[in-house]
């Protein structure tokens, strides 16, 4: 980071090294001294204040071998995945929030409470922004069936940068100054959800385990019918042409765009949505000046380069 940026009152400098010495907050300040925003730790990842206390609360979460959880680094197709999985078990997708998709059918541990996840009947469906290693036990001993979406993480930056601008809640937790600010802030893991790579590592390193289907936003664009056809298998609902025609329509981006809760509610001051803004690809191609990324690509090599548990893997 330079001078010009937004500075924490504590640096981190390995936000996934477990032995590392965290504090329980840091501050964000801008030059001039006053408050930008502010994160919590939750053990190996940096989140918000308020997550850090529900993720502690549900880590003896009970589960449910039925239990299906959709998973991700945030802004990697989380919603779209959600809307297909609910569409295949219950014919039906939610409405579309601030938050995603609202919470009347789905469980989420970093924003609901163990007695209101407890009550939810079977087959629960969960979301989740953490990595593997950070789940509640019972869930992998369990085996419950997850599905894990990643995305160019480039594209992600953008995605998450213009989420961060947007949506209220967000504002104390997030950089949100220049996208290139936001750049170094996010290869620092100085954002929610802290580092990227840790997150990807963690279920990468399991990507062969049954109870684990991995997917790419890319691939969910450039072939949707075989990406439904794909997750309706490993739920166990297989379905023929004319079901997964339907499902691919019915979570396409423009219908889903119809599904979203409009106006201030769901957004900036103005009513900008915050939540669904483009739904396509390479986005970063518009968005990164050379500089940055050079600077980008190279953090991605040295990334993957640095984890063991991402041997294979090619961004």
């Amino acid at each position: 980071m330079t001078s010009a940026q937004v500075q924490p009152e504590t640096i981190v400098k390995d936000i996934g090294d477990p032995a590392a010495p965290l504090p329980d907050r840091l501050k964000y300040f801008r030059p001039d001294g006053s408050p930008a925003y502010e994160l919590a730790v939750y053990r190996t990842i940096l989140t918000h204040p308020e997550v850090a206390e529900i993720l502690r609360a549900n880590e003896n979460l009970e589960a449910r071998p039925d239990d299906v959880i959709v998973a991700s680094y945030p802004k990697s197709g989380t919603t779209w995945t959600q809307a297909i999985v609910e569409a295949i078990m219950f014919d039906e997708i939610s409405t579309v929030s601030i938050f995603g998709l609202d919470t009347n059918r789905w469980c989420n541990l970093y924003s609901m409470t163990p007695s209101a996840i407890a009550a939810r009947p079977s087959p629960r469906l969960m979301k989740m922004h953490v990595p593997l290693t950070l789940y509640p036990q019972s869930l992998i001993e369990k085996k419950c069936k997850i599905i894990y979406v990643r995305r160019n993480v480039k594209d992600v930056m953008v995605s998450m940068y213009h989420w961060c601008r947007n949506a209220p809640h967000t504002h104390r937790a997030c950089p949100s100054g220049s996208f290139a600010e936001f750049a170094e802030a996010f290869m620092d893991g100085q954002v929610p959800a802290g580092s990227y790579f840790n997150n990807l590592a963690a279920f990468w390193s399991h990507r062969d385990d049954p109870n684990i289907l991995m997917l790419t936003y890319e691939e969910m664009s450039q072939n949707p019918h075989q990406t439904v056809g794909k997750i309706a298998d490993f739920l166990g609902r297989p379905m023929g042409p004319q079901q997964v025609a339907r499902i691919v329509e019915a979570t396409s981006f423009g219908e889903m765009k119809k599904k979203e809760k409009g106006g201030a509610e769901n957004g900036n001051a103005t009513g900008e949505s915050s939540f669904l803004r483009s739904g396509s690809t390479e986005q970063w191609r518009t968005t990164f000046d050379p500089e940055l990324l050079q600077k980008v690509d190279s953090w991605i090599q040295r990334s993957i380069h640095l984890r063991d548990n991402l041997s294979g893997y090619i961004a």
